[in-house]
């Protein structure tokens, strides 16, 4: 198999969230590929932070004040991006929020805030990214969700709708069980992403469309499994 396939040379990719955590490993092995990259925040002080984690890793990034949920602010923003750094082939709807609030005590403000972020500012990036995709007959946005557009948890129901006090130390029962649970025996790092987003957004994925790729290590298949059965 060619490398040319996984090959992003030449391609702009806007990563929305693309300061820290997941959006910051998407974003450098989509660099690493060879796209130039493009990352928003809400946070002018997360931006400047973000790119000199990019630059420590030779990474040159275009970087906006940006809020996903202002259709607004991205449909007068997005030209100016592609004015900038050129036409965005690669779109990857990152950005999101979470509150762990459970449901009879989270107002229908904080429920909106979350579907906001975590859905409707994907539909207003695509929308906006899209209508150049068109015009141009060629492009890829990839929408991120989480695990809990499958399953639910009781402090989570407007995240879980619209797709921590850390559990993940050892010892603390959440912890044990998903470690359990999970086929390759630990959690998920965001640096797993990366090839999969490479992959979504090159050209080897071309005939692949409306898919939902979980990068779960496995969890889904089994998280149904009897205990008794373990």
């Amino acid at each position: 198999m060619s490398k040319e396939l996984f090959d992003l040379t030449g391609k702009n990719a806007l990563v929305t969230g693309g300061t820290h955590g997941i959006g910051v490993a998407i974003a450098t092995g989509l660099a690493q590929a060879g796209a130039k990259i493009i990352i928003n925040s809400t946070s002018p002080d997360k931006l400047e932070l973000a790119k000199e984690t990019y630059a420590k890793n030779g990474i040159d990034v275009h970087a906006y004040v940006l809020d996903v949920t202002d259709e607004n602010a991205v449909n007068s923003t997005v030209p100016v991006m592609e004015e900038e750094a050129g036409s965005i082939d690669i779109l990857v709807n990152n950005a999101g929020i979470i509150k762990r609030t459970p449901i009879l005590e989270m107002s229908a403000d904080e429920f909106r805030q979350v579907l906001d972020a975590n859905l409707t500012g994907q539909f207003i990036m695509a929308k906006a990214v899209g209508n150049g995709m068109v015009a141009r007959k060629r492009g890829k946005i990839i929408n991120m969700c989480s695990m809990m557009s499958e399953l639910g948890r009781n402090t989570v129901s407007a995240y879980a709708a619209s797709q921590t006090e850390s559990l993940r130390v050892e010892g603390h029962p959440f912890n044990d069980f998903i470690i359990r649970r999970t086929p390759t025996g630990r959690w998920g790092a965001p640096e797993d992403l990366a090839g999969t987003a490479v992959f979504l957004a090159s050209s080897a994925s071309d005939f692949v469309n409306g898919h939902i790729v979980y990068v779960d290590g496995g969890i889904l298949a089994t998280i149904g499994k009897p205990a008794n059965e373990e």
